[in-house]
């Protein structure tokens, strides 16, 4: 039995606001879609992440997971980067660096997407959308002894196992 989804943005009127064509939201949607079906073929699958000699694993069906209850916005306030999720045991050592963190609704997660997306390639915002599901997963508090090195190292690993995620077959 195959499983296909089709993923939305939740807060189209943000992205409205910011300046995004119809075409852009459209391609975010896409970008967003493949990195959902990406993790759902092979939901089993696992994935080490490392940073600073500590390590954890996911799996690609928790990530999915966190993939349909994420609440996606657009907010220039998150600067040049593709995207921040708030949401997770991690969020709180976020904070600290970024108050723009605490502007978050209580839901479990949000994605927001930042100004960089507006220019972003479709493999780009798919990797990103591949990204940010990490954050969150049980076993990511083990970097929490890390502090504000897991939160300036994060993003390479991250990127690196989304990346093998993407280019999997």
């Amino acid at each position: 039995l195959s499983v296909t989804w089709t993923c939305r943005i939740d807060d189209v009127e943000s992205f409205k606001k910011g300046g995004f064509k119809p075409e852009q939201i459209r391609a975010i949607e896409k970008a967003y879609t493949d990195a959902a079906n990406k993790l759902l073929q092979h939901p089993n699958r696992t994935h080490r992440v490392s940073i600073g000699g500590r390590s954890f694993r996911v799996t690609q069906k928790l990530m999915a997971a966190q993939l349909a209850v994420t609440f996606v916005q657009f907010n220039s306030r998150a600067g040049d980067a593709y995207a921040v999720t708030s949401g997770g045991e991690m969020d709180s050592i976020a904070v600290r660096r970024d108050p723009f963190r605490t502007f978050y609704s209580v839901r479990p997660y949000t994605t927001t997407l930042g100004d960089s997306a507006r220019a972003a390639s479709p493999t780009q915002l798919r990797r990103t959308f591949l990204h940010e599901p990490i954050h969150g997963q049980p076993g990511e508090s083990i970097f929490r002894s890390l502090g504000t090195q897991w939160d300036s190292n994060h993003v390479d690993e991250y990127n690196r196992v989304a990346e093998e995620i993407d280019n999997s077959r």
